[in-house]
This record gives C-alpha cells, sequence and structure tokens, in this order.
C-alpha cells in the first residue's frame, strides 16, 4: 500500500510541474520545473544512487532569443541575471521583458523595478534609448546608468520564487566578463513541449501501476479478512 501511495503521489508531483510547465511554454526568461524523482534515471545521470528530494528544481538551461524590436525588451546572453526589487524585496530573473512606469522607472510587467550596477533603480527619460551589450544605458546617445548583472547559479532552483523570480541569496554578485545584453530582443521560455508531453505519458503509465498496486493490495486485504473471518467460525 505505501509503494503504491508513493508511485501516485509521484506522479501527481509530475504532472503538475509538467502542467505548470506547459502552461508556461510562451512565458519569456522561464526556467522549467523538474522532479528528480524518478530513482534510476537519476542515479545513473549522476554515477550513484543518491537520496531524491521531491521539491521541485528548476532547470536554469537558457531558452531561445527572440527579436522584438521593443528597445525595453532585453536578453541576456551567458549566465547572469537582472536584479529586480518590489517593496524592498529582491529578486534575480532571465525575464528581460520591461516597461517604463509614471515614474521613470523601468520595471517588469508585474511592477518589478529593474536595479542599477551599484544598487538604485532604474529611472530613464522619455527620449531615445539605448542599451550597450555591457549594460550601460545611453538617453539621446549620452550615458546615464549601468543595469546591474548579477551571477544565477545553476542550483538557484532551490531558491525559486517562481518560475521566473529567483529569491537572492549570499553568493549573488555583480558579474563582469561572458555575460551581455541583447537589446530589443527576449529569451523565450526553456521548455521542451516534445519532453514535456514523454513526461506525462511516463507519469501516466506510473499512475496506472500504482492503482494497480493499490487494487491489489485492497484485494489481498480483503481476502485476508475473509479467510480470518471464516476461521474464526
Amino acid at each position: 500500500m505505501a509503494i503504491g501511495s508513493e508511485v501516485l503521489g509521484e506522479t501527481q508531483a509530475r504532472l503538475a510541474a509538467t502542467a505548470e510547465n506547459i502552461a508556461n511554454l510562451r512565458t519569456p526568461g522561464y526556467k522549467s520545473s523538474m522532479h528528480f524523482n524518478d530513482i534510476e534515471q537519476f542515479s545513473s545521470a549522476n554515477g550513484a544512487s543518491l537520496p531524491v528530494s521531491s521539491m521541485p528544481v528548476r532547470s536554469m538551461l537558457g531558452g531561445p532569443l527572440q527579436e522584438t524590436g521593443n528597445p525595453l525588451d532585453l536578453a541576456l546572453v551567458g549566465n547572469g541575471a537582472f536584479l529586480v526589487q518590489s517593496g524592498g524585496e529582491y529578486f534575480l530573473t532571465r525575464s528581460g521583458r520591461f516597461q517604463r512606469d509614471e515614474h521613470g522607472r523601468v520595471v517588469t510587467m508585474s511592477g518589478h523595478v529593474l536595479q542599477q550596477a551599484g544598487g538604485g533603480d532604474l529611472v530613464i527619460g522619455a527620449g531615445s534609448l539605448k542599451v550597450l551589450a555591457d549594460g550601460t544605458v545611453l538617453e539621446d546617445s549620452i550615458p546615464v546608468a549601468r543595469i546591474g548583472l548579477f551571477g544565477l547559479e545553476q542550483d538557484a532552483g532551490a531558491q525559486s520564487a517562481s518560475g521566473v523570480m529567483f529569491s537572492v541569496n549570499g553568493a549573488s554578485s555583480e558579474v563582469g566578463q561572458g555575460v551581455t545584453i541583447a537589446q530589443g530582443m527576449i529569451e523565450g521560455s526553456n521548455v521542451q513541449l516534445a519532453g514535456e508531453m514523454l513526461t506525462m505519458m511516463e507519469a501516466v503509465r506510473r499512475a496506472e501501476i500504482g492503482s494497480r498496486i493499490v487494487q491489489a493490495y485492497d484485494t489481498l486485504l480483503g481476502q485476508a479478512v475473509t479467510t480470518f473471518g471464516r476461521g474464526r467460525s
């Protein structure tokens, strides 16, 4: 019974992660949720039998770059992240779809404010905007600020606030070489639809196995109760 319940519980977690991934197939900067509950696959990939947590982690693989032509759409090339804040709470994100609010601050679609290198909200005017590869912001060809770029570790899924936002950890710091900004582009979701469909089919098969185990347990339990009852009569 316990084995069957574990299988069904794992399957439910897998299906929930798959449903979330598919729902965010078009979400810029979204990092797909993974569950390392498949002991055989996980152990094979790591060369050992390791304890596996049911807590979902995020795949930090980059998504495809999509050209938009919007000057406030910014894509990151390399292993880095933007730093944004809302209400004094800071997050790292790869989602670079920004807009200018009524105060001139550069914000995400959810209102998180993009941070400058060295700290502080990024505020821009209504003039011509150009963002250089190193994050330097030009207004009417005059440098006015530089966007902060921060490290986003491959294990950051443990601190994931969502598939798009990641909590800042103590190891996060501004990065230099190897990370650049592409203006007029966004990074798409890294969800692979074909892979998600395969995961869903596998989860359904595992659910069927778990259900049969529970049914077999119930049948054996019923037979045992019947036999015990006969023995006492």
